[in-house]
């Protein structure tokens, strides 16, 4: 959508805020446009949005707070962008997220502990970040959670034994904590 090369211009586009107007919208794939600027705020309005996939653009900025409004949300998908700043705690309000996905961006700041009250959370990719801190150990309250990927960031200190051991989710089948301190 947003390829347009001149031999004197690059045409760039970003997501116009009047997409908030799509009041029913359940599912929007937005992915690998080449999308530059902010998230707009009025994402976070479209409160019947199950599916949201902004990857593979340009997008910087922070993730807006209002994202914890969408909770309907199952699938989140906002990595490969450039998006900035801290996971906003208000993730935590999208009890029915099943997949999200922050994977290549340049977030900073620690795991929020609000990410454990996403027990439907099958997926969770936080790969590739500046996260700093330690590995929250109530991560182990996500029973759902078959994937945990954490690898590339700044985390350090121990693994949570409630991770390793028998408190551990139960379907847990892929953990990567690869390049931390």
């Amino acid at each position: 959508v947003c390829r347009g090369f001149s031999d004197e211009t690059i045409h760039t586009c970003s997501i116009p805020p009047s997409i908030g107007n799509l009041q029913h919208l359940q599912h929007m794939y937005l992915n690998g446009n080449d999308f530059r600027g902010n998230i707009p705020v009025s994402v976070c309005s479209l409160k019947h949005l199950k599916t949201l996939y902004l990857n593979a653009n340009q997008l910087e900025g922070s993730i807006p707070e209002g994202i914890g409004n969408l909770k309907n949300l199952e699938k989140l998908y906002l990595n490969n962008n450039l998006l900035t700043g801290r996971i906003p705690i208000s993730i935590g309000n999208l009890v029915n997220l099943q997949q999200l996905e922050l994977q290549n961006n340049e977030l900073v700041g620690e795991i929020p502990i609000e990410i454990s009250k996403l027990t439907q959370l099958v997926q969770l990719d936080l790969n590739e970040n500046e996260l700093e801190g330690t590995i929250p150990p109530e991560l182990s309250f996500l029973g759902s959670l078959h994937r945990l990927h954490l690898g590339g960031n700044m985390l350090q200190g121990e693994v949570p034994e409630r991770l390793l051991g028998p408190l551990a989710p139960p379907g847990l089948t892929w953990l990567d904590l690869s390049n931390n301190r």
